[in-house]
């Protein structure tokens, strides 16, 4: 190709500047001697050599006739960037093609086609988009105006009506990971929920309409008739074990009845089990087609989570999950709010709680997280009928974007939710 041999001639000519300018990549050459050229000018270029005509012929003497071709293709160094278009175009039109006869090659095969193929396609499409983007020079205070008056607005960040939380977190931030980390039994789920319903009615009780939502609820251990009793107990404050027993009178019902429709669009809840990452990013994409605004997407959880290459380890599968998942919160432009499962540690530890290193079991979550909850529940006091209140302390260990520090809620296992009490630092 005379435009790959152009931006080849171009950087022997003129040295570094050409390197630096046109960010091509060896695959994105067709010609193998170019690709291995181009390899070679990019590893001199990082020790901080320039390759010429001479040293290239010296490191690959049959390569001679080959090299003076590509100094002759070049007109003019300055063209560099043209042709280096058209280099990086046909690269991206070969990947395409690529992955265009994967996908017909899967599609004639026999059986279904996999989540790995899919989740396959949809890191090669992010790997495109980000090779066709440019850095270009953003000096500080040209964006000084935008800054200033993000500074006179409100910040809109989601609520979910538990107030402490809220208060600490000043809302759930769009484009923010959100781990709820728990040993089992402990009320993740319960939390989790709560936070999902308050998030989705907060968010239309807005007086921005654009600004009204739903949230996507991703139950991958529990079935979606277990979460509706949970919420419906949340909040109309039915007892659950009345609901198990469907002990319910005509006045309750005639309660649900009047607030269905308003509250059914609030909540979509997926129950399917053994989901991968491209099943929940096509549910979520299912639902914008829908018509719905997304407002947030929480998943109940991480470790259950099917794993798109089962040939590796589970820490590596667990670190690809939660680079995933951080990665989604950015292309939806909601906060992502996954529960997670503590190790055992957390059990030995009777008078100390939860910490971050409880999670290390699930890949690279902590690292890859804005927000860390740590939840944990201790004895309260009696109550005046026949129910024990426990106290569910919420630990935020970790915060990029504000204050870290220790709550504590009554937990009302009867109606499947946390109420306030108080905080403590």
């Amino acid at each position: 190709m005379i435009a790959e041999k152009s931006v080849i001639g171009a950087a022997l000519l003129a040295g570094s500047w050409v390197v630096d300018e046109v960010r091509l990549t060896p695959e994105d050459f067709f010609e193998g001697k170019a690709s291995k050229l181009w390899r070679f000018i990019l590893e001199k270029h990082g020790q901080g050599v320039s390759v010429d005509t001479t040293l290239a012929s010296s490191a690959f003497p049959s390569l001679v006739a080959y090299i003076f071709e590509c100094t002759s293709a070049c007109a003019s160094p300055q063209s560099a960037a043209f042709y280096a278009k058209q280099v990086h175009d046909a690269s991206v039109k070969r990947r395409m093609v690529a992955m265009g006869a994967r996908l017909a090659q899967e599609a004639v095969s026999e059986g279904a086609v996999g989540d790995s193929l899919i989740e396959g396609v949809y890191r090669d499409l992010d790997a495109l988009t980000a090779s066709r983007s440019t850095d270009d020079v953003s000096w500080l205070f040209e964006n000084f105006g935008e800054y200033r008056d993000q500074l006179d607005s409100v910040e809109n960040n989601a609520t979910c009506g538990i107030r402490p939380l809220d208060a600490l977190l000043n809302g759930f931030r769009p484009g923010a990971l959100y781990v709820i980390g728990a040993r089992p039994a402990v009320g993740k789920t319960v939390v989790g929920l709560q936070i999902a319903f308050g998030l989705a009615r907060s968010a239309t009780q807005l007086n921005n309409k654009e600004s009204a939502g739903a949230v996507a609820f991703f139950s991958l251990e529990m079935t979606k008739r277990e979460l509706i009793n949970r919420l419906v107990a949340q909040v109309f404050e039915i007892d659950m074990g009345r609901l198990d027993r469907k002990e319910i009178g005509p006045a309750e019902k005639k309660m649900l009845d009047v607030h269905s429709s308003e509250l059914s669009r609030l909540l979509t809840i997926n129950d399917r089990g053994g989901q991968s990452l491209a099943g929940i990013r096509g549910y979520v994409r299912a639902m914008q087609r829908s018509g719905a605004k997304l407002k947030a997407i929480v998943i109940d959880y991480i470790g259950l989570i099917a794993e798109a290459n089962s040939g590796r380890s589970r820490y590596e599968a667990m670190t690809q999950v939660s680079g995933a998942l951080k990665a989604m919160a950015k292309e939806f432009d909601v906060p992502v709010i996954v529960l997670a499962q503590l190790n055992r540690a957390v059990e030995n530890r009777k008078e100390q709680g939860p910490v971050m290193a409880d999670l290390r079991d699930s890949g690279s979550i902590e690292q890859d997280a804005d927000v860390v909850m740590l939840l944990n529940r201790r004895a309260g006091v009696k109550s005046k009928g026949d129910w024990d209140l426990n106290v569910m302390q919420i630990a935020v260990a970790k915060n990029r974007h504000g204050q870290t520090g220790l709550m504590e809620f009554e937990f009302e296992g009867r109606f499947s939710r946390i109420s306030e009490v108080k905080t403590i630092n």
